[in-house]
């Protein structure tokens, strides 16, 4: 495991898990979301900061997250997002089949940015639902 790089986090726990070694290893993600419809889940995402490093070490940890399933035994998408919260953009990577293949579907490529429009109506598309009117989000999106 990698050390604690942020400090934000709860540190003590991450440092006695680290302690159990190296048979028992866990994750440690940056922002993780379970999105989810009607109490089911529909994708897993894991949000990072535009300015944190890439994620190339993290294979293991993409692998756990990218093999969850749903209560019908269908696998959940995993993406990962990165966002700049200056002007919310975001950028979505596909790490599973699932995910791979909902971009497809939303002719996406890996990487694609976004703004923020796009992205919310990405987010209801996962979902199976189309997005409402600009009106509810109270002009707080930018298109």
């Amino acid at each position: 495991m990698r050390e604690e790089s942020t400090g934000w986090r709860d540190e003590a726990i991450s440092l006695r898990h680290r302690h159990w070694g190296m048979n028992v290893p866990a994750v440690d993600v940056d922002f993780l979301l379970l999105e989810y419809d009607q109490g089911k889940p529909r994708a897993v995402i894991d949000y990072k900061k535009h300015t944190s490093p890439l994620w190339d070490e993290e294979r293991a940890n993409q692998s756990a997250l990218g093999s969850l399933y749903d209560e019908n035994a269908k696998q959940l998408p995993f993406f990962i997002v990165r966002y700049d919260s200056d002007d919310w953009r975001f950028w979505v990577y596909g790490r599973n089949d699932a995910a791979r293949a909902w971009m497809q579907h939303l002719n996406c490529v890996d990487g694609q940015y976004l703004v923020e429009f796009h992205y919310v109506r990405f987010l209801y598309k996962i979902r199976g639902r189309d997005m409402p009117p600009l009106a509810l989000f109270g002009n707080r999106v930018a298109q």
